[in-house]
């Protein structure tokens, strides 16, 4: 090996014909069943050993729900910045609502049934409780 071009020549020769690790990984997951169930229990005692420790001590529980918390936050308005606006629909009283991303949300401040405005967004019904699409 202390000759560089036939180093160079046995290195790429080597990756050449090397798998890449993920397919090599997957392959014998499928293939070898003790391996897969090692993983399996090792996953188990680990996540075990996470429960454990967030019942037992208070600062890591307490961290943990704060995390968790945080995470859900900025997940739930990262969500909702990447809504799209659905289109506007008039109320019975002909009031025009538009910029409606959340339509649970909607539906929970005016008293509705989401399904049935969903239904409405479809075509499958013209109105639900006098609420309608406003096509203009």
């Amino acid at each position: 090996m202390l000759d560089a071009e036939y180093k160079d020549k046995t290195v790429k020769n080597l990756l050449e014909h090397q798998p890449k690790g993920r397919e090599t990984f997957r392959k014998r997951m499928k293939e070898d069943a003790a391996l897969k169930e090692r993983y399996r229990t090792d996953g188990k005692t680990k996540v075990a050993s996470i429960n454990k420790k967030y019942v037992e001590d208070p600062d890591f529980k307490k961290k943990m729900d704060e995390t968790s918390i945080r995470n859900l936050q900025e997940y739930n308005k990262r969500k909702m910045e990447e809504m799209e606006v659905r289109p506007p629909l008039i109320s019975p009283d002909g009031v025009v609502y538009d910029q409606i991303k959340n339509l649970n949300e909607f539906a929970k401040e005016h008293g509705l049934d989401s399904s049935g405005l969903c239904k409405v967004y479809k075509g499958k019904l013209k109105s639900v409780h006098g609420w309608k699409l406003f096509i203009g």
